[in-house]
């Protein structure tokens, strides 16, 4: 039995040929690899590190060779591949020589410091998705000691309890309590360990975790979730991270430790200030964001014109008009005096007004096979996302589900609805699709319709 902060670790790995472990900032020692590599020797495992980092010099094949056996392949870091536009290549690339290795009869084990769901599945299968992953136990007491021997008992049980078994913070603190500092010092420098530590982990579990944790902590107030409120990955994520953890009797999702928990709200809110770069998400929200906000402009523009003929700017903008010349006037058309001198006003009309007008259009021209009571509804759904894109705030999960789920029911009902036409009122009956949701619509159209 070895003695190292990851004995534990090295066990779990050799009770499976393919593993992944996320070690989180709350999980690194501060000599990390180097600890976790003389703990795997001493298990009797003959290692060979390889950094992905040098992969893109060596080429995989280099970096697990053929024709060898009884060898554990530690794959250090893909994350630094992450940043890359060739990282589903990369990864793609890999899969021949890690079930080559498999094959012979070794043993490959990634490791990194983001949790497994960070990393996109490349078409087929991915070397980092398929591998089991490893799950450590909390650092106990008596580990502690025997890689610390100067600890009394008493001290150790003390720094893991604070530590919550947490290999980063129970290191910090045995260095903490045997310094020369004064008991208020140590106090000081305990918390900063704290909250640096969070701090890193928050900042490894990517923005769409960040986005849930901001969301669910910092605006709700909310610590103790119902697990069928989150998805298992989140919940395997924060497991994984040290960041939660579940009661079985209630069910629910306890964020981070009682003790930890205004230091965390405070590392939390200092990772999501140091997101600088837009997740993989944004492109993909904007660019469905761009096409739903131009679909229903060319459709409220049809309706209008259906309805007011070719006077349809003024009538159809009403007392809207005034705001619309001023925001024009103010960016880009300073000459612009009516709404009669612009070929597009509804450019200028915020998401929320468009949808507003898109609900009272449809209350006499059928527009887009939309009711009126639907438009609403999708500005409810839609809005927010807009918002938050608009301030550069990190997306939350679902909203590409939401922008993307609206904008294809209303495509299906393009597709299937006449273009209003002048002179074209609703009739009774169709004023009472009103009552009906969208989804129970979309649900009786024709089959791949969506």
């Amino acid at each position: 039995m070895t003695a190292g902060w990851y004995s534990d670790v090295a066990e779990r790995i050799a009770s499976a040929n393919y593993t992944f472990f996320h070690a989180g900032a709350l999980r690194r020692s501060a000599n990390f690899i180097d600890d976790l590599l003389q703990d795997l020797r001493d298990r009797g495992f003959r290692v060979l590190l390889v950094d992905c980092v040098d992969v893109l010099q060596t080429g995989w094949g280099s970096a697990l060779p053929a024709g060898q056996s009884g060898t554990l392949y530690v794959i250090w870091r893909p994350e630094g591949l992450l940043t890359r536009s060739d990282f589903e290549d990369l990864i793609r690339q890999a899969r021949p020589p890690v079930h080559s290795a498999l094959m012979e009869g070794n043993r490959v084990v990634i490791v990194s410091t983001m949790p497994q769901m960070m990393f996109p599945v490349p078409v087929g299968s991915s070397v980092i998705a398929d591998a089991a992953k490893v799950h450590p136990s909390p650092l106990p007491a008596t580990l502690l000691r025997r890689v610390v021997p100067s600890l009394p008992s008493d001290t150790a049980e003390r720094i893991v309890l604070r530590a919550q078994g947490c290999v980063a913070l129970a290191e910090g603190y045995a260095l903490v309590d045997r310094s020369a500092a004064s008991g208020n010092q140590k106090s000081r420098e305990a918390e900063r360990l704290l909250l640096e530590t969070l701090r890193e982990a928050f900042a490894e579990l990517g923005p769409e975790i960040l986005a849930l944790l901001e969301h669910l902590v910092l605006e709700c107030g909310v610590v103790d979730v119902p697990q069928m409120d989150l998805r298992d990955h989140w919940i395997a994520a924060l497991e994984d991270a040290g960041l939660a953890s579940i009661d079985d009797s209630t069910e629910l999702v306890r964020l981070f430790h009682p003790s930890w928990q205004d230091t965390a709200r405070l590392a939390l809110s200092q990772a999501l200030r140091a997101v600088l770069q837009p997740p993989n998400a944004w492109r993909a929200i904007a660019a469905s964001l761009f096409e739903l906000e131009r679909t229903i402009r060319s459709l409220v523009s049809q309706g209008l014109e259906a309805r007011y003929g070719e006077g349809w700017r003024q009538r159809g903008l009403d007392t809207l008009a005034p705001k619309v010349v001023a925001l024009a006037r103010a960016e880009t058309q300073g000459e612009v005096v009516s709404v009669a001198d612009l070929h597009s006003p509804l450019d200028w009309l915020l998401l929320d007004q468009l949808f507003a007008l898109a609900a009272e259009t449809a209350q006499h021209v059928r527009l887009g096979g939309i009711s009126s009571r639907e438009w609403r509804q999708f500005s409810e759904r839609v809005v927010p996302v807009r918002n938050r894109m608009s301030h550069m705030r990190l997306p939350r999960p679902g909203d590409l589900d939401e922008v993307r789920r609206t904008l294809r029911i209303l495509n299906a009902r393009i597709r299937s609805t006449p273009l209003p036409s002048a002179g074209r009122q609703t009739t009774p009956a169709e004023r009472d699709l009103d009552g009906v949701s969208a989804g129970d619509l979309l649900a009786t159209q024709q089959p791949g319709a969506v």
